[in-house]
């Protein structure tokens, strides 16, 4: 089966997850990268293979799941009142 310019294939994986599903190899993940999304919309999921071995499994993230934002992070942190030029140099002076 062809995805973009993605070969898949249905493999025998039943030995590791009871199922068959399609993998993919590393150089031609590379190239899906920008499609990963859709393919996995209509894959669910993927078998990684690097060198004919499984290496990861690849499942699409839950729905609604978001980090927070760092820029709130930032803003939580107190300023600092000695600019960090100056502490590193009086830290290369000591030594």
């Amino acid at each position: 089966m062809r995805f973009g310019g993605a070969k898949l294939y249905t493999r025998d994986t039943q030995r590791f997850y009871g199922d068959t599903m399609k993998t993919i190899n590393v150089r031609e993940l590379r190239n899906e990268i920008p499609r990963l999304r859709q393919l996995l919309a209509v894959e669910h999921e993927l078998l990684l293979v690097s060198n004919g071995e499984a290496v990861a499994r690849i499942l699409p993230a839950p729905a609604g799941r978001r980090f927070p934002s760092l820029a709130a992070h930032r803003a939580r942190m107190p300023m600092v009142k000695v600019p960090s030029e100056v502490l590193i140099r009086e830290e290369r002076d000591r030594r």
